[in-house]
């Protein structure tokens, strides 16, 4: 008894995105990453194109996070409260492809930090790493 694999076609397709600018284009990030561009569901790759591989940015923060995991102070306490250095050690250490910086200190009740104090923080992340950034906030 053989078994085939049901198999969705669809003419959809993710939209193709470059994170980072190198200095070619303006920026200042050391390379760009490319995501999105599939034709199928994730990991279907019996279903149509995946041009890029999945891609994974490590996350550091403008602020100790609350409920921050005990065994990741094991790795992280040292640099936990200095964004620069947090994304420097996942680049160095870890490999990190991308860094997401999370800016929870500019919530009205976990910080209410300024935008301009939130522009800094980035700055020093921007001037700490070479890889593309991710900036989300609240």
């Amino acid at each position: 008894m053989n078994f085939e694999i049901p198999k969705e076609t669809n003419t959809g397709k993710v939209l193709e995105v470059t994170i980072g600018a190198t200095s070619a284009h303006g920026g200042t990030r050391t390379h760009t990453v490319k995501i999105g561009g599939s034709t199928a569901l994730p990991f279907h790759f019996f279903e149509g194109h995946h041009p890029h591989p999945p891609r994974v940015a490590m996350e550091v923060f403008d602020k100790k996070p609350e409920k921050y995991p005990a065994l990741l102070l094991d790795y992280f306490g040292d640099v936990i409260d200095h964004p620069g250095d947090m994304a420097k050690k996942c680049v160095d250490e870890y490999g990190a492809e991308m860094i997401s910086i999370r800016l929870d200190g500019t919530h009205p009740e976990k910080g209410n930090k300024s935008a301009d104090e939130a522009a800094e923080t980035v700055r020093l992340v921007l001037d700490s790493v070479g890889v593309p950034v991710i900036v989300t906030g609240h």
